[in-house]
């Protein structure tokens, strides 16, 4: 049985232990700030509950030698996925238990001899390795509370993206994704060329791949303030940029989002080209009992009607819901007269190099609840 001065490790670590516990929620306080953004009844509640399981938890590998059993550590693992919930970040809580790790040695060790010697050596031994193990249960659990919450908050993202992107009504999808709908998203697509370490075996191109579209993603993010919606597979995919000022876009946005394109260029290691994204023609139905060149109904996504004399090519033309007819679906030049959009004049939709001229970007209208821009 280890001992130092004369006492058992264990019963030692016992008497220490209220005020050690005082001492280690003072020092997380004082020297971890994500503890000290905490509430008060929350250090002192499960995070001193916490911190007098792990001396319990020390106080029996010190007097049986072994190290816990991993059912003994699932309150450490429930307590980080708490704290995951929290938004306190991992790196804090692993600095938490190493300093309680470290300000318990010295509670332990300072009325050691120098006839110590080989016990602290020992105590020092058992305490790091329970510290490993405790380390990766607690790193483990929060991680994958994270993982969680992660792809919940991902399906709501994806909720509001399909939403926007079919036309439907994306308010209810953004309240309970908890996203804040700006006045207007820029609709981009990008196409992806392969990384050269897409050319590999394929165990390597597939890993290549996924890091290639995480390297896009990140830059997405970071244009878009953590706001940006984007679907993304190896060859490219869609994204949704969000825009405060459309009539601000409409002046100088292309240049931004040609540097964009430069910039994902870049992270992504492989050749990237963007534009607006080819529109597809509303879906339309014939009116009982019209005349064959009026046959045709187009849906307004808003939730009115709009007669076109081309059911492949309907376009709105107005906040009434008109529709007037294309020669072909490049030839459509929508005006919008209802609540700005970033369209006002129409151009080809061109593929985009990076840092290439090209007209203005199509926006996606969040408080009208469709997409303006040129059919195609």
């Amino acid at each position: 049985m280890l001992s130092i001065a004369g006492v058992p490790v264990h019963v030692r670590l016992a008497t220490l232990a209220p005020e050690l516990t005082r001492r280690l929620l003072a020092a997380f306080a004082e020297r971890l700030p994500a503890y000290s953004a905490l509430p008060r009844e929350e250090l002192t509640g499960d995070i001193a509950r916490m911190v007098e399981e792990n001396i319990r938890l020390l106080v029996r590998a010190f007097r049986t030698g072994r190290l816990p059993p991993s059912r003994d550590l699932e309150a450490l693992a429930r307590s980080a996925a708490r704290r995951a919930e929290e938004g306190v970040p991992l790196g804090a809580v692993l600095s938490a238990y190493h300093l309680g790790w470290r300000l318990g040695l010295d509670a332990l060790t300072a009325d050691a001899a120098p006839d110590d010697a080989r016990a602290l050596v020992e105590v020092q031994g058992l305490m790091l390795s329970q510290l490993q193990e405790v380390a990766a249960v607690v790193a483990d659990a929060y991680l994958e509370e994270r993982e969680v919450m992660h792809g919940q908050r991902q399906a709501g993202r994806q909720a509001v993206l399909s939403a926007l992107l079919d036309g439907r009504d994306p308010v209810e999808a953004a309240r309970r994704a908890g996203l804040a709908l700006p006045p207007a998203y820029v609709v981009l697509t990008l196409a992806l060329g392969r990384h050269p370490d897409e050319r590999g075996p394929e165990a390597t191109a597939a890993v290549a791949a996924r890091r290639k579209i995480r390297r896009v993603q990140a830059e997405l993010d970071h244009h878009g303030r953590g706001q940006a919606l984007h679907t993304f597979g190896p060859d490219g995919g869609t994204a949704l940029l969000p825009v405060d000022d459309p009539d601000a876009a409409l002046a100088g946005g292309w240049r931004e989002l040609a540097g964009l394109t430069a910039r994902i260029t870049d992270r992504a290691g492989a050749p990237v080209h963007a534009g607006p994204p080819r529109r597809r023609a509303p879906r339309c139905r014939a009116r009982p009992g019209s005349r064959p060149r009026c046959s045709a109904w187009c849906s307004r996504r808003a939730g009115r009607r709009a007669r076109t004399r081309s059911p492949t090519s309907c376009s709105n033309t107005s906040s009434r819901g008109r529709a007037r007819r294309a020669g072909t679906s490049r030839d459509c030049c929508p005006r919008w007269t209802g609540i700005p959009s970033c369209w006002r004049r129409c151009a080809p939709t061109p593929t985009m190099g990076s840092g290439a001229a090209a007209p203005p970007p199509r926006c996606t209208s969040t408080r009208t609840r469709w997409t303006t821009g040129c059919a195609g």
